[in-house]
């Protein structure tokens, strides 16, 4: 029996040897003048090669290359990688330089890329937290109507990471779509959308699935400014249309500028499922039927369920009679926001309680809110939310919505504080940011 045991143990240690062997590297370097196999900087591929291996990873160096479809075929769970690589994370030292690092010479992308398949990791591994310089981030589009496109017509894709992108969208009455689903797609699952900067976007995520469940998306991180919308291409910054959106996570994200459109975040043309919305920035915008909402229309009611706490609101207006900060067909507890200079209708009736309004006009009546006249914030026009004072305290909430987007913890100093940022004593937000998206394997 002994013998037995050590063989199985034995062939169980070579068979994960096997596994850890098969995972590689590779590394992309335009103008590489070596034997362009790859295996090191000096003889890096010049572009992503046509056929990317399962469980590998792929380093991108600073400069320009083009997109492409990323159709290799699953193989259980195992991630292909493409990311940017930096000084401190970049795989061989064979023929590295420093200037080749993404913090020093970003990635242009050159065309989009299409992500038919499941389990892919697409991260340009730098920007701080809700930087709004486009130069910090490690990858680039510009002036691109489709970046990045995740669609299968016949099979279910699942696994998919998209961060450290800066992408500015494209000028012109056209369509433009950060992340796009398309209509004949099957369900498009566990997709998470952080660390990037989007301007100009009609839709910074647009997915829909022809009435299919879409499940478990996470965006997060993301600053998103001057949505753009038009009677021939309408905008909202995410829309799940057509879709069953269930357990959609939308937290620490700053949304800023936008003049027309649906919404912020809403519900339409199909089902929708929990979502938990916390954390965010809304400034200076301005939608047709509200910031947060769901549609009644000629396809019936599409209800918003979950939460919507500890979000900061500022300048959100509708022109219209039907819109609100808070819009129609929302059934989601709404609680610990904060809200300035603005209207504060609500145009559905939600739980709401402990929200706080200052500066607010039509403010809504709550047991626990808040009110004030002047500006809570340390240096608005600078764009520093963090409060000047602790709020009357909110509710307190379990985990995960106890840490702000900079980790600051709530309640810490006994008051759980209204909106996006915990109020401490001191400077601004604290100066350790909250762990990055998830890479893959890259050992040397």
């Amino acid at each position: 029996m002994t013998i037995i045991i050590q063989r199985f143990f034995i062939t169980a240690v070579l068979l994960l040897g096997a596994v850890s062997v098969q995972a590689a590297n590779h590394y992309i370097r335009a103008g590489a003048a070596g034997s362009a196999n790859g295996n090191d900087w000096t003889n890096a591929y010049t572009a992503l090669p046509a056929t990317l291996i399962r469980g590998d990873v792929y380093y991108v160096a600073g400069g320009s290359y083009a997109g492409m479809t990323l159709n290799t075929p699953a193989s259980g769970s195992l991630l292909i990688t493409i990311i940017g690589a930096t000084v401190a994370d970049h795989g061989s030292d064979v023929g590295w330089n420093s200037g080749y690092g993404v913090e020093n010479a970003q990635v242009t992308w050159t065309s989009g890329f299409i992500i038919n398949t499941s389990y892919w990791i697409f991260d340009g591994s730098v920007g701080p937290t809700l930087s709004k310089t486009p130069a910090q981030y490690g990858f680039k589009f510009n002036s691109m109507q489709y970046p990045m496109a995740i669609y299968n017509t016949s099979t279910a894709i699942s696994d998919i990471t998209i961060s450290h992108i800066a992408a500015t969208a494209p000028t012109g009455d056209v369509e433009r779509f950060f992340v796009e689903t398309d209509n004949a797609t099957k369900s498009v699952n566990n997709v998470t959308i952080s660390h990037n900067y989007g301007s100009g976007w009609s839709n910074f995520i647009w997915a829909t699935s022809a009435g299919l469940a879409m499940n478990s998306w996470v965006v997060e991180y993301n600053v998103v400014l001057d949505g753009y919308s038009s009677a021939a291409n309408h905008g909202e910054n995410i829309n799940n249309n057509f879709s069953n959106m269930t357990g959609l996570t939308v937290r620490y994200n700053w949304f800023e500028g936008r003049t027309s459109g649906t919404a912020c975040i809403v519900v339409l043309n199909g089902d929708a499922g929990d979502y938990y919305i916390y954390g965010n920035v809304f400034k200076d915008m301005e939608f047709g039927d509200g910031c947060i909402t769901g549609v009644i229309n000629g396809y019936g009611t599409q209800e918003m369920s979950g939460v919507v706490y500890n979000n900061t609101f500022i300048n959100v207006q509708s022109p219209y009679s039907y819109g609100g900060w808070i819009g129609t067909a929302v059934l989601s507890t709404v609680s610990n926001n904060l809200l300035y200079n603005m209207m504060a209708d609500m145009r559905s009736n939600p739980p709401h309680d402990y929200n706080a309004y200052f500066a607010t006009t039509n403010t809504p009546a709550e047991t626990n809110r808040q009110t004030g006249t002047g500006n809570p914030f340390k240096n608005l026009a600078a764009g520093d939310l963090t409060l000047l004072a602790a709020t009357n305290a909110g509710t307190s909430l379990p985990a995960p919505y106890n840490v702000d987007a900079f980790g600051k913890v709530r309640g810490a100093d006994g008051v759980w504080d209204r909106g996006a940022f915990e109020f401490t004593s001191g400077s601004g937000p604290a100066p350790n940011p909250p762990p990055a998206a998830p890479k893959g394997l890259r050992t040397p």
